[in-house]
C-alpha cells in the first residue's frame, strides 16, 4: 500500500496490517502495528567540506551546506555560537542551503547550528542540528625591549615580538601610560617590530602585543605578552671612568674623570670625591662638559669618586648618581736613626737618617719638639733622608721626627711618621778619669802616676778637656 501523505496533519500515527487467507470469512487471522510519527520536517544534516576542523583561523570564509526536509518548501537559518556561548546569527531563514561562514574569529572551540522549517512558519525551527567546529589560531606570545628599564624619557626603544602560530603570525602593539590611558601605536602587520619614540612624560609604562593570524580580522587576539612597569625617568644610569687604574701612586700627576649617562633635554655632570674622613669635596661643579681633573696627590688610603646627573637648566641637587671607589697608594712606616745615641752636648751636630719604602719616589720631612712643647720643622719635605740637625745649647729631652709621602703628593701631609722620643741635651758629657800607664794594681812608692780627667762641655769657659796633677803623691 502506498500512503500519500500530503496534507496529512501531524502527529503521531499507528500503521497496521491485517492478514489472513484469501476467500477467508474471517475479519482477520492475525495482524501487527507500527507506531509512525508525521512531523514538518526531518532531521536535518550539516557539512563544512572541503574545509574540516580544526582549520586556521583567518584562511578564508567557509561554506556551510544543510540538507533536510519539510512539509511544502524548506527553509534553512544557520548559526554559530562561540566560545563563550553567545549565539550569532550566520545567515537567517531562507531556501538558500548554503551559507559562508567567515571563520576569522578567535582560536577555540564554536558551535555550528542549523535550523530548519516550513517555508511560510511563524516557528523559530522545527527541527536543528549542532556541528561542533574548531579555529586554531596563536599561543606564546613574548615581548622584549632592544634596553632594560629604566630609560630616559624620549629615548627609542624598540621591542620585538614573537608567537606560535597555525597560520601567518600578526601583530599589535599597545602602551598604558602612567595616567592609565591606553594607545594602540601599531596596529595589526606581519612586523613583530616596534619601535618606541617614548614620551617625555616620566613615569611608570606597561607595553604590550597582541597576536594572532593573518586574515583574523575579527579575532582581537588569541595571545598576549605585556611588559609592565618600564620606567622612564629624566636620566639614565650614572657611568664613571678615570684615566688611570685604582691603586695609583699619589703625587704622580692628575687623573681624568670621565662621567656617562644622559638626560631628558640636555645633560649636566658634577664630580666629587670624598675623603679619608667622609668629608665630601667638589671637584667640578654643574657642567656640560663630562670630564674633570683630580690632583690624585692625597694620603694613601681609598676615595669615593662621585658624579651626579641632571637635565640641564635643572635645579635639582640631583636625578642619579654613581660612586666609585679609587685607591691611592703611598709610603710603608718610616724608620729613623741618629749617628749618635742619646744623650749628647747640647750645641752637637747629630745626623739623622730615614728609610721607608714608597710606591713613588719618597720625600721626607723632619720634625723637632722641644722640652717645651713647641714644633719646629727644621727640614720640610724633599728627596734628602738626612738631616743633621744641629742641636741648640739648651738642656733637655727633645722630640725627632720624620714624615713621609710620596713626591708630587702635595696635599698628603703625611703617609707615616717615626718618632725618637727622648733625646737627651745635657751641659757637659759624662766625665772620664785616666792614670795613664800605671794601673791597679800599682807598688807603691813606684813614683808619682799623673790622673787625666776629660769631658766635653756646651761652648763656654773651661769647656775643654783639662790635666791636672794632684799637689802630692807619695806611698
Amino acid at each position: 500500500m502506498a500512503w500519500n501523505t500530503f496534507n496529512t496533519q501531524i502527529g503521531s500515527y499507528l500503521l497496521e496490517v491485517l492478514v489472513k487467507n484469501t476467500g477467508s470469512l474471517a475479519a482477520y487471522d492475525t495482524f501487527t502495528t507500527i507506531p509512525y510519527a508525521m512531523q514538518l520536517c526531518n532531521s536535518p544534516t550539516l557539512s563544512t567540506l572541503p574545509a574540516t576542523s580544526p582549520y586556521v583561523s583567518g584562511s578564508g570564509a567557509i561554506t556551510l551546506t544543510a540538507n533536510g526536509t519539510c512539509q511544502g518548501t524548506t527553509e534553512f537559518a544557520f548559526f554559530y555560537k562561540d566560545p563563550g556561548g553567545v549565539f550569532h546569527v550566520i545567515q537567517g531563514y531562507s531556501t538558500a542551503k548554503t551559507a559562508p561562514w567567515a571563520a576569522d574569529f578567535k582560536a577555540g572551540d564554536y558551535q555550528l547550528l542549523v535550523e530548519i522549517r516550513p517555508q511560510g512558519s511563524g516557528l523559530p525551527y522545527v527541527t536543528f542540528l549542532y556541528m561542533p567546529f574548531t579555529l586554531s589560531g596563536c599561543a606564546n606570545a613574548t615581548l622584549s625591549p632592544s634596553v632594560a628599564s629604566p630609560q630616559v624619557a624620549g629615548d627609542t626603544v624598540t621591542f620585538t615580538a614573537s608567537a606560535t602560530c597555525s597560520g601567518t603570525a600578526t601583530f599589535s602593539f599597545y602602551v598604558l601610560s602612567p595616567g592609565g590611558v591606553w594607545s594602540n601605536p601599531q596596529g595589526y602587520s606581519t612586523n613583530n617590530t616596534f619601535v618606541w619614540v617614548s614620551p617625555t612624560t616620566t613615569g611608570t609604562y606597561l607595553v604590550e602585543v597582541l597576536a594572532r593570524n593573518s586574515g583574523a580580522v575579527e579575532d582581537p587576539y588569541d595571545s598576549f605578552s605585556a611588559i609592565p612597569n618600564y620606567m622612564l625617568g629624566l636620566c639614565s644610569a650614572a657611568t664613571l671612568n678615570t684615566s688611570a687604574a685604582s691603586n695609583y701612586p699619589s703625587g704622580s700627576g692628575p687623573i681624568t674623570l670621565t662621567g656617562g649617562g644622559h638626560c631628558a633635554g640636555g645633560t649636566e655632570f658634577q664630580f666629587y670625591y670624598q675623603d679619608l674622613a667622609g668629608g665630601f669635596h667638589l671637584i667640578q661643579a654643574y657642567s656640560v662638559t663630562t670630564t674633570a681633573p683630580w690632583p690624585a696627590d692625597f694620603k694613601a688610603g681609598t676615595y669615593p669618586l662621585l658624579v651626579e646627573l641632571r637635565p640641564t637648566g635643572s635645579s635639582a641637587a640631583y636625578v642619579t648618581f654613581l660612586y666609585k671607589p679609587f685607591t691611592l697608594t703611598g709610603c710603608s712606616a718610616p724608620n729613623l736613626a741618629p749617628d749618635k745615641a742619646s744623650p749628647q752636648v747640647g750645641g752637637t751636630v747629630v745626623t739623622f737618617t730615614a728609610t721607608v719604602t714608597c710606591t713613588g719616589t719618597p720625600s721626607y720631612s723632619f720634625w723637632v719638639l722641644s722640652p717645651s712643647s713647641v714644633w719646629t720643622n727644621a727640614q720640610p719635605y724633599g728627596a734628602s733622608s738626612t738631616f743633621a740637625w744641629s742641636s741648640p745649647t739648651a738642656p733637655g729631652a727633645y722630640l725627632v721626627e720624620v714624615l713621609v709621602r710620596n713626591n708630587g703628593a702635595n696635599e698628603d701631609p703625611y703617609d707615616s711618621f717615626f718618632a725618637i722620643t727622648n733625646y737627651m741635651l745635657i751641659l757637659c758629657s759624662p766625665a772620664t778619669l785616666s792614670t795613664g800607664a800605671a794601673t791597679s794594681p800599682y807598688i807603691s812608692g813606684s813614683g808619682a802616676i799623673t790622673l787625666t780627667g776629660a769631658a766635653t762641655a756646651r761652648a763656654g769657659p773651661n769647656s775643654s778637656s783639662t790635666t791636672r796633677t794632684p799637689p802630692s803623691a807619695s806611698t
